[in-house]
């Protein structure tokens, strides 16, 4: 019992990558960068939707190479 206890932890641990979501598409990310950064330069309200389809709305108040912050008011 202890055998296939320990069997199947091992499986389920080393096969998370298949319940991972998916990577963003390398071909994309270029045209992302470039409306981020429109909307630091212009001030512009987006509305962010994660792999996970939530929807966040907000502005982007700091953007670097790899990341940005988005920024939402609270009324």
């Amino acid at each position: 019992m202890k055998k296939v206890l320990i069997f199947l932890l091992v499986i389920g641990l080393t096969s998370s990558q298949g319940w991972a979501s998916p990577a963003p598409d390398p071909k994309h990310i270029p045209s992302v960068k470039k409306k981020i950064a429109d909307c630091v330069d212009h001030q512009r309200r987006l509305v962010v939707e994660t792999y996970d389809n939530r929807r966040l709305p907000g502005f982007v108040t700091k953007a670097g190479t790899d990341s940005f912050v988005l920024s939402c008011s609270v009324s």
